[in-house]
């Protein structure tokens, strides 16, 4: 369906009961319509008014007129944002002047190594060092070494209200980027190495996820900060699993997932790991960091073909339950950002339909550990 007057043709990926997966182009907004949702969307791009959408539907459905008129309201201002706004959108903006010399006590440019070549990150304050820097210190060189012949040069500092990045490639003109805050910088950031880690790579997206792998099988365990995913990673990872990257994981149009040099980290209030794990970094803010070893290669990639929605849950008794598609749906958006294009937005339908998705919850560490060793044994779909 094209909208009328623009280019930006929505995507839509049926499923159970009349459902659809939709993807807005100009605004990058993934959404669900149930069957009267779409017909609304029908009559929104066919220029009908609310007031006849109302007449034609009004004895059609369960909804008191009320209902239906302030759900045909909210809906069409709904298709307004989504297919005008772009709130996701990066700024680009010109060469800035007046970018503020690093105070005595900001850290210094730090160097950092792959083994796809090397590259140098400047932080302009010292809360963007400590948010950024310390999953990636596993990498890092000391800053006294030359970094000369780098091939990729990036610069983070504050500015008024606003966060900036700036990208210098050596072959091309310096490009700035501005945000609204550091969380959205940083994951520009490792997009910008992610693109250098693996140049001949396009990306489906970016998950927000533990990936740990043990025979060629790779367990992607992805929830909110705080829900227990990275400590069940550290907990595999000291039983014979191998770490592959903590909160960013780059997946391509293939749909293998990459692994990426950020630490895996854990919060202070983990104690029933701190015993026995080696932590190699705790921060300001009370995190531990485990890395993984910057001297040994690590499996670059593997296929995502399950995703586990991670949920601990003190006392609780280890489930597996299968998720339904809508009920992916609901969640998967939370942890995950799809690039904003139709190829990576069509690659994410093909996995929406291919992956299987779990949510696991556990309230005993070692049972959980000892269940995933074992295999653990996946219910029916619901």
């Amino acid at each position: 369906m094209r909208i009328p007057g623009t280019s930006h043709t929505p995507l839509f990926l049926p499923f159970e009961n009349d459902y659809r997966l939709t993807w807005f182009p100009k605004s990058n907004q993934w959404i669900i319509l149930d069957e009267l949702d779409y017909f609304f969307f029908q009559f929104y791009t066919e220029g009908i008014s609310q007031e006849n959408a109302l007449l034609r539907f009004k004895d059609k459905t369960a909804l008191t007129q009320g209902e239906l008129k302030e759900r045909i309201q909210n809906l069409y201002q709904s298709f307004d944002f989504l297919l005008n706004e772009n709130p996701q959108a990066e700024t680009m903006v010109p060469e800035i002047p007046g970018i503020p010399q690093k105070d005595k006590t900001s850290p210094k440019t730090m160097g950092y190594r792959s083994a796809a070549g090397q590259f140098t990150i400047s932080f302009g304050s010292p809360h963007l060092y400590h948010y950024i820097h310390n999953s990636l210190r596993a990498q890092s060189i000391v800053p006294s070494e030359s970094f000369a012949g780098y091939s990729l040069k990036l610069e983070t500092f504050p500015l008024e209200d606003k966060v900036y990045l700036a990208i210098d490639t050596n072959d091309k003109k310096k490009q700035y980027h501005q945000f609204d805050n550091a969380p959205q910088l940083k994951r520009k950031l490792f997009e910008v190495i992610a693109n250098f880690l693996y140049p001949q790579t396009h990306w489906m997206g970016y998950l927000h996820a533990s990936a740990v792998i043990r025979d060629n099988n790779m367990l992607l365990l992805s929830s909110a900060s705080g829900s227990g995913k990275s400590t069940l990673a550290a907990a595999l990872v000291q039983n014979g699993f191998s770490f592959m990257s903590d909160d960013f994981i780059p997946i391509d149009m293939n749909h293998h997932a990459f692994s990426f040099p950020t630490a895996l980290s854990l919060k202070d209030d983990k104690e029933n790991l701190r015993g026995s794990f080696k932590f190699s970094w705790k921060d300001i803010w009370g995190n531990y960091f485990v890395w993984p070893y910057p001297q040994k290669e690590l499996l670059h990639k593997a296929k995502a073909t399950t995703l586990y929605f991670v949920s601990f849950k003190k006392g609780a008794d280890f489930r597996l339950e299968s998720l339904a598609p809508k009920e992916v749906a609901q969640l998967i958006f939370q942890e995950m950002y799809v690039l904003n294009n139709e190829q990576s937005a069509r690659s994410f339908m093909q996995w929406f339909e291919q992956c299987s998705f779990y949510k696991l919850t556990y309230g005993n560490l070692d049972e959980a550990v000892l269940k995933i060793k074992n295999g653990i044994k996946q219910e029916e779909p619901k």
